[in-house]
């Protein structure tokens, strides 16, 4: 939890300049409960010809959800897709 409420801290510090540092810190408290509510999910695709990475992303925990033969361009690129359940 603290490497996300970190994520979201540096977000809101960056972009959110109309809000007040008290408001901020208020919602901040209510992190965790928000947090717990939700699940997140990492997901991401390689190219199948691309054995080495493919073999990296199942080595850190990903599963293969699916195939595609063509990539995000419609070119003749077959992607695997790829899932992680996040702990952050």
């Amino acid at each position: 939890m603290p490497r996300v409420t970190e994520i979201w801290r540096r977000a809101v510090d960056a972009t959110h300049d109309f809000l007040d540092p008290s408001n901020r810190m208020a919602i901040e408290a209510d992190l965790p409960d928000l947090f717990a509510q939700v699940s997140l999910q990492l997901a991401l695709d390689v190219n199948e010809q691309n054995p080495d990475a493919l073999g990296f992303y199942e080595h850190l925990g990903s599963e293969r959800i699916g195939r595609s033969a063509f990539d995000g361009q419609g070119r003749p690129y077959p992607l695997i897709h790829l899932r992680r359940r996040s702990d952050l």
